[in-house]
């Protein structure tokens, strides 16, 4: 993390299906703006490994 930056955390779920790109492209079309705001943005997935493996 940088410092003198705020954290932005993203957690999403269930990488593979279509609310979560949909999410995660609402925060990308307005990163400039949260950079502005001297933060930074981290996106966080709580699938397990399952999905991952199948």
């Amino acid at each position: 993390m940088e410092k003198g930056k705020w954290p932005v955390l993203l957690f999403y779920l269930m990488d593979f299906t279509v609310v979560c790109p949909t999410e995660i492209t609402a925060i990308s079309d307005r990163y400039d703006e949260f950079t502005g705001l001297d933060t930074v943005v981290v996106g966080i997935s709580t699938d397990t490994i399952h999905p991952y493996l199948a």
